[in-house]
């Protein structure tokens, strides 16, 4: 019988990133007949850790904070976790954790390292120290990336100067693959939409979308 292919998806935690948005990808190579992991720290409270789809979940101790010694540890459970696996494809996300598995994976043979940039901390008018701790990071980890992914022209452009493993390629998905066109195409009749929600037609409303973190 033919050996299953396996991936590892690795972000910082579970409940606030892994399930809001990766959920769909899990399913998809599911379908698709492979081994599922995930390592991400359980950020359930109160409930159960449960991840759709997934074969194995590894708790990983990963702290936001890059200087935090917690992720001395997390790193060496990550190396431990590639070494053991085996992996064909490793998908990671968020700062900390896409460093310390780009690190944990760099002598890994036969596996594709993906990274997905949720947007560069450092940027135009980004403050100094965000250019001085994270630019060069990214440019070292670039080394041991076969993949980028980027979701703004920014990072995109900023990226393709740098040299990523095997010649690899960086990729330019835009946003989180909303189709803006045809946002921008719809029209609303702004005197029945507020009577449609309650709101007396002399009273402005702002609308304001993203994530309160």
């Amino acid at each position: 019988m033919e050996q299953k292919k396996k991936v590892l998806f690795v972000a910082t935690v579970v409940k606030t990133h892994i399930n809001t948005f990766h959920l769909p990808f899990l399913k998809m190579f599911k379908e698709y007949g492979w081994e599922v992991h995930v390592a991400a720290k359980n950020d359930f409270v109160d409930e159960p850790c449960v991840i759709p789809n997934c074969d194995r979940h590894f708790d990983i101790d990963f702290a936001r904070s890059p200087f935090s010694k917690s992720n001395i540890k997390a790193y060496k459970q990550l190396k431990q976790i590639i070494e053991t696996n085996h992996y064909d494809i490793i998908h990671c996300h968020t700062p900390v954790a896409g460093v310390l598995t780009r690190l944990a994976a760099r002598t890994a043979k036969g596996t594709t390292v993906i990274y997905t940039a949720h947007g560069f901390h450092f940027y135009q008018g980004a403050p100094l120290i965000n250019w001085l701790v994270y630019y060069p990071v990214e440019r070292v980890c670039g080394k041991f990336t076969d993949k980028l992914i980027t979701v703004n022209q920014e990072d995109y452009h900023r990226a393709n100067s740098w040299r990523l493993r095997n010649n690899g390629k960086i990729y330019y998905v835009p946003g989180i693959g909303v189709d803006l066109e045809e946002i921008q195409n719809i029209s609303i009749n702004k005197v029945q939409k507020k009577k449609e929600i309650g709101i007396s037609n002399d009273v402005k409303v702002l609308l304001s979308v993203g994530e309160l973190n």
